[in-house]
């Protein structure tokens, strides 16, 4: 799956999108599975965290049955902005005030979860003194320092024009809460209006569970205006 008008860095992302399976029985068999093509980044960590090349399971792209895309749901973290080293950058500091660590076992166990689920995590692993309240208070006032400092990923804006120039509807499903999203998205106001709509997973009332449940993806393709075809989904 290749964007002929992207740079290295997008091309690489979307290929190491095709091989996240644990969703896909989710979404295949779910009654509101939808024709979408999601901007999945759990993958990369999945692939990486069972000692996998990312690579290893895609398919013949020969035998690939190419289709119209009729919709775009996008993750943010790591595949929209530059994020994942911020929140890194922030939870060390704050780690390393207790004098305690914060792996890369660590991070891939919290990543992608609602804040107080990798707060959860965090505290436990970490052996951090701290409620998973109080956890959240520290790492809110590091993220005011770190999160304005988002940049984009190479490619994005080029991508995301592409899709808009060609009718595509496009949204974004994140984990952020609404302040989290509002420190990183603080100087990148006009990118972010070209989506319809957003989902934010820790502040959204309808997002019950947080990924890996499809539940945020499920409430973004829901909020499209004009309901993707209700027949299957292609996580990419």
């Amino acid at each position: 799956f290749r964007f002929p008008f992207a740079d290295r860095g997008v091309r690489r992302r979307c290929l190491l999108l095709l091989p996240y399976r644990p969703v896909v029985p989710f979404f295949t068999h779910h009654p509101a599975s939808l024709s979408l093509y999601l901007g999945l980044n759990l993958c990369v960590e999945w692939s990486l965290l069972i000692g996998r090349h990312p690579m290893t399971e895609m398919p013949n792209m020969k035998q690939l049955k190419y289709q119209p895309v009729s919709h775009v749901i996008f993750d943010m973290d790591g595949l929209l902005f530059d994020t994942e080293r911020l929140y890194t950058i922030a939870t060390e500091r704050l780690a390393s005030r207790y004098g305690c660590t914060y792996s890369w076992e660590v991070k891939v166990e919290a990543m992608g979860k609602q804040q107080t689920e990798a707060a959860k995590v965090i505290v436990e692993k970490c052996g951090l003194p701290l409620s998973v309240d109080e956890y959240c208070l520290e790492i809110n006032e590091m993220y005011k320092e770190v999160f304005p400092k988002t940049a984009l990923l190479p490619g994005v804006e080029r991508l995301v024009n592409h899709l808009k120039e060609n009718g595509v509807p496009i949204a974004i499903a994140t984990s952020s809460s609404k302040a989290s999203y509002d420190l990183k998205t603080v100087n990148h106001q006009e990118f972010v209006r070209n989506f319809d709509h957003i989902v934010l997973g820790s502040s959204d009332p309808d997002v019950k569970h947080g990924k890996p449940s499809p539940d945020i993806f499920l409430v973004a393709a829901e909020r499209f205006p004009d309901k993707p075809d209700p027949t299957k989904v292609r996580p990419w």
